[in-house]
């Protein structure tokens, strides 16, 4: 049996679960057409979360970089090392992680001339997630390494969605603690627990003699010298006068003491 008819009968083999959601975009960077055939074969009928496989074809480094600069939702990316020159395929590598800024597709690898790229230099220097010799593919090596691939960038995905959602709501928590601010009538501001200033009213940046673009997200311990030997001392919601300010401490949302609750006392300005 020849390894064509291995993969065609792997590929008659796989399962035809419901789809549940879009298919995965799989991506084949190879010169030669045969691979590309036999690719499709083998992964025609590869089902991972209920989802099917969509694949694209390019033939040159250079075609799949034009493709990857207006497709930007590819899972994996299997990817020849020789194509319209000796390093084609390390090249296009450096292209998507560096300048395309691709950092959640995953890249495997593949190459017909492992003395080109040998593995072990290609896998300490190159951001990529397999390094498959095409002699030895078998179909098994090719569905497992696609699996775990498809995994990956899965969960890139979602930790990055999760990061976003922190962000837009942290954003919102800002603007909200920043209107609750601007209504008191006296200075007052608040640090995260390494004591930079997230948020604070007009009045505050008055008192310290600078503009907003020059503290928030900067450290106040230069500006406030107190304000380290307080955060060693002071507990949850004890207040304490630093340079003028009345300061309450805070515990954050998982339990953990944060940073401060600014605001300032005219009958405490001077004090400290």
């Amino acid at each position: 049996m020849t390894s064509d008819d291995a993969l065609l009968q792997f590929a008659e083999a796989g399962g035809a679960d419901e789809e549940t959601g879009p298919p995965w975009r799989v991506l084949v960077v190879d010169d030669e057409p045969d691979v590309h055939k036999v690719t499709e074969l083998v992964i025609a009928n590869l089902r991972f979360q209920g989802r099917g496989i969509e694949l694209l074809s390019a033939y040159s480094g250079a075609e799949a970089r034009r493709l990857l600069e207006r497709e930007r939702d590819i899972a994996v990316i299997l990817l020849d090392v020789v194509m319209e020159n000796d390093a084609a395929g390390l090249t296009l590598v450096g292209e998507i992680r560096r300048n395309l800024g691709l950092n959640a597709i995953r890249i495997l690898l593949r190459t017909g001339q492992p003395g080109q790229a040998p593995e072990r230099k290609v896998v300490l220097e190159m951001d990529i997630d397999n390094y498959l010799a095409k002699t030895e593919l078998s179909a098994d090596k090719l569905y497992t390494a696609l699996i775990a691939a498809l995994r990956g960038y899965d969960d890139l995905r979602r930790i990055e969605a999760y990061r976003e959602a922190a962000y837009a709501q942290m954003r919102d928590q800002i603007i909200l603690l920043e209107r609750v601010l601007e209504a008191m009538p006296g200075a007052a501001g608040i640090t995260d627990g390494t004591l930079s200033l997230t948020a604070a009213n007009p009045p505050f940046f008055e008192a310290l003699g600078a503009a907003r673009d020059a503290l928030i997200g900067e450290t106040l311990e230069d500006r406030l010298p107190g304000l380290a030997a307080a955060r060693s001392k002071a507990a949850d919601g004890a207040v304490v006068v630093v340079d003028g300010f009345r300061m309450r401490r805070y515990l954050t949302g998982d339990g953990r003491l944060g940073g401060f609750i600014l605001v300032e006392s005219g009958a405490d300005r001077g004090r400290g």
